[in-house]
């Protein structure tokens, strides 16, 4: 009887996982019907490193591609053994990211469990499976969706490490790899992972499993050393500095002429109105209202971010039945 329950519920977590794969990989050579500017080019990147060791700007098995204005290599990497199966082809550049639309789902199961229960994880990984968010972005050769998929694996394996303190070694690697894998994961992940070791106890982690630790931490110095070698040696930086608002040329013109107007408006003298009125609160006030706007119920259900390269079905990240769960 414990052996038929066990078998049925990993039967509902193959199934879960088996839509996942279906609903990602279903016609994945003509939805999206085209592949966008990056998808071709590190495409190309990929099948001349495969072929000759060399990307198509002449650079020796690169740690960033010129291409792509300083792309990490991440995604190309791994998707070299695609590309020898399938070809230069549309599924060859795309599959690695639907393979880790249902890694996520499967992790979602994992974070669900660990956190909760199993009942949650099963929950949690339906709708991520189902989820319009996920199932965009795993349709198009995004080194994002990629990136998410190392950071939350480094993150299930962190917390999982209590119990096999192993896995902090493979989870220090997947943090080092996806900020190999996209730009602004070198901003994001700097945020959360201080976050993470203080609400998981790390000290007590720390006098427990000093030597797998100190072994992962000499891993995460080495992809910091990396970084580093790439922002004083190579192109790296110039995607990262081409996706922050800071240095967005339209938003700098933007910016400054919203500042000279509210001071030409302003009824207090100059030196006050440029107290109030100047480039550092403009900036504030952009930082604040964009990330506000990622839980706006605009955005979360009824239009997205209105790019047809994210958001194929003009929809919300979520379906409207999920706002309950969220409240």
């Amino acid at each position: 009887m414990d052996k038929q329950i066990i078998f049925n519920k990993t039967s509902v977590l193959i199934l879960i996982l088996a839509l996942a794969f279906i609903l990602r990989i279903t016609g994945i050579n003509n939805n999206p019907p085209s592949m966008y500017g990056d998808e071709l080019t590190m495409l190309l990147d990929v099948n001349s490193i495969l072929h000759t060791g060399f990307d198509i700007t002449g650079k020796f098995l690169p740690l960033n591609f010129e291409m792509g204005g300083g792309r990490p290599v991440g995604y190309g990497y791994f998707s070299l053994p695609f590309v020898a199966i399938f070809g230069p082809t549309t599924l060859s550049i795309r599959l690695l990211s639907v393979l880790s639309g249902v890694g996520i789902v499967f992790l979602i199961y994992l974070l669900g469990k660990f956190l909760f229960f199993k009942e949650v994880g099963y929950v949690a990984a339906l709708l991520t499976a189902i989820s319009p968010w996920d199932l965009s972005l795993s349709r198009g050769g995004f080194e994002t969706h990629f990136a998410l998929f190392l950071g939350l694996l480094a993150v299930v394996l962190f917390l999982m490490a209590e119990k096999r303190p192993w896995f902090y070694v493979i989870s220090a690697l997947s943090f080092g790899l996806s900020i190999n894998t996209y730009s602004t994961y070198k901003l994001s992940l700097s945020l959360f992972l201080p976050l993470l070791l203080w609400f998981t106890n790390f000290k007590e982690r720390f006098s427990n499993n000093k030597g797998y630790l100190v072994a992962s931490a000499l891993i995460v110095v080495l992809f910091i050393l990396l970084l580093i070698f790439q922002a004083l040696f190579t192109s790296s930086e110039t995607r990262f500095l081409n996706l922050n608002i800071f240095a967005q040329k339209e938003t700098k013109n933007q910016i400054t002429q919203s500042v000279n107007e509210k001071r030409n408006l302003s009824s207090t003298n100059q030196e006050i109105s440029k107290l109030f009125h100047n480039k550092l609160w403009e900036y504030g006030y952009l930082l604040g209202t964009s990330y506000l706007n990622n839980f706006s119920v605009d955005f979360l259900f009824l239009t997205g971010d209105k790019n047809p390269r994210h958001n194929m079905a003009s929809s919300g990240s979520l379906y409207m039945a999920e706002i309950f769960l969220i409240f």
